[in-house]
């Protein structure tokens, strides 16, 4: 018998161990993850505000220059076109025309009526934690399971290995006013 109970003891000890073990690798990854500087998304994007909303498909790119940001219809035609440099941002909405201004943040609040932070949507969606982010949870395998910003909260749904990276598949952000849903259905890093 007191075979037996050494034996309990020490699982008990490595159960104790692999655990303690584990929690340590899952609180850190994130944090330290260095973004993807080229890559192109496509997609589906939802977009509710109160009880208005749309949805549509989507194409983002971004490079360490230049961010394009394309909403389109299933036939391909596009609907509206963000591209960003660190100078200038334009936007261009279908039948209404083009307009430029210092941030695609700015520009999609003014001409679309829509607050939202695409500053940090380009981390959110790469499934990283960005400064100022607070309530970060984690999932078991080290992916972010949810994280608050400012009041934006991001609930990340699901995610698809690429390139050799957990990456994002199915994202919902939500404040006060919005809600997206971002289905990534196609990444591509560019490096």
């Amino acid at each position: 018998m007191p075979h037996l109970f050494r034996l309990g003891q020490f699982t008990l000890l490595i159960a104790f161990l692999i655990t303690a073990g584990c929690s340590h690798l899952k609180t850190q990854p994130l944090k330290n993850l260095p973004p993807l500087e080229y890559w192109e998304i496509q997609g589906k994007i939802g977009v509710q505000t109160g009880k208005e909303g749309f949805s549509s498909r989507l194409f983002w790119s971004l490079q360490p220059e230049e961010q394009e940001f394309k909403l389109y219809t299933g036939l391909g035609q596009t609907v509206a076109r963000l591209v960003e440099t660190k100078e200038l941002a334009s936007l261009y909405i279908h039948d209404q025309g083009t307009y430029e201004g210092s941030s695609g943040d700015e520009l999609i609040k003014n001409q679309l009526g829509l607050d939202i932070p695409l500053s940090q949507l380009q981390y959110w969606a790469q499934g990283i934690v960005t400064p100022g982010a607070q309530d970060t949870q984690l999932n078991e395998d080290g992916t972010l399971a949810t994280l608050n910003y400012a009041d934006w909260q991001v609930v990340y749904r699901s995610y698809a290995v690429h390139s050799g990276r957990y990456l994002p598949k199915n994202i919902t952000i939500t404040n006060q006013q919005t809600t997206l849903k971002l289905s990534l259905t196609r990444w591509r890093t560019l490096d």
